[in-house]
């Protein structure tokens, strides 16, 4: 039996040829691939490059930080807490990092940090508001929400905006008097040179205000809030260097004898019983 002639380079069968056509493609799909490969990582190349570049230039920079919100904080003051510096790079500022970094610090009650067009940060800060600063075993700032923090540098500037408190020195006499002053404006504390804890006979917690124009106000825990009307009060008083009381039961103010001051159209002592004698002699 005869066996079959191999098949020659030129005679090639139908199952060769589809084999050959296959391996074409694969080759040419594998080239395809390859070259996308290439041209991609080409790309991410020019990519690395132009971002490096971009980050070590000047332009790549914060341009500029807005900084709002910010009483007893200074700017400087608020950027060094943040962390940001004239070499900082806008798209590695990390908001999140930055605001908790701000809101650690104990002035400051909420923060938000956010990118804006330009290389802009803006951080916005709401700070927590003082009552007065004092100095027991080291000087600290009673602020109105009950809190105490010790005082730092930064805190330095606010020793000329806020008043000396003297007394007030237990945890509850403090708390109480923070909120006595919550509803009392800045501005108003502003105006107060001391707090002094004022002991009277139905009220040893009575709180005693020396104000910088020279008059003393006086008032419970409980009607704090009418120092608001400070102004108002002073521009009907007939002298100066007055001393304000404020009922509590009314929360109406009145001026009344300042401790220790003497009534000038009182008589005398004695005045009364000279008196008696002389009119006495002349009956006679």
């Amino acid at each position: 039996m005869r066996k079959p002639a191999p098949a020659s380079p030129d005679n090639k069968t139908s199952v060769d040829l589809l084999i050959e056509q296959r391996k074409r493609q694969a080759q040419q799909k594998n080239f395809r691939r390859q070259k996308r490969r290439l041209f991609k990582a080409a790309i991410g190349c020019a990519l690395i490059v132009m971002g490096t570049a971009y980050y070590f230039s000047d332009a790549a920079l914060v341009k500029t930080v807005s900084v709002q919100g910010n009483v007893s904080l200074s700017r400087s003051d608020v950027l060094e807490l943040a962390g940001i510096t004239a070499h900082s790079r806008w798209l590695t500022v990390f908001t999140p990092q930055v605001k908790n970094a701000l809101q650690q610090y104990p002035l400051i009650a909420s923060a938000s940090v956010r990118h804006e067009r330009g290389n802009q940060i803006v951080i916005e800060i709401e700070e927590r508001e003082p009552v007065g600063y004092r100095y027991i075993e080291e000087p600290e700032i009673l602020l109105k929400d009950g809190s105490i923090v010790k005082m730092d540098e930064r805190m330095m500037g606010l020793i000329a905006r806020i008043p000396l408190i003297v007394g007030f020195q237990s945890a509850e006499q403090s708390a109480d008097l923070a909120m006595a002053f919550r509803n009392v404006s800045a501005g108003m504390i502003s105006l107060i040179s001391e707090i002094q804890q004022f002991e009277v006979s139905y009220d040893p917690n009575m709180i005693r205000l020396i104000m910088h124009d020279g008059n003393q106000f006086f008032s419970s825990y409980y009607s704090m809030d009418v120092l608001n009307e400070y102004n108002s009060i002073v521009s009907n008083l007939n002298k100066a260097q007055s001393c304000i009381y404020v009922d509590e039961m009314s929360k109406s103010a009145y001026t009344q004898l300042c401790p220790g001051e003497v009534d000038p159209n009182a008589p005398a002592e004695g005045d009364s019983d000279e008196n008696s004698d002389t009119n006495g002699a002349e009956n006679e």
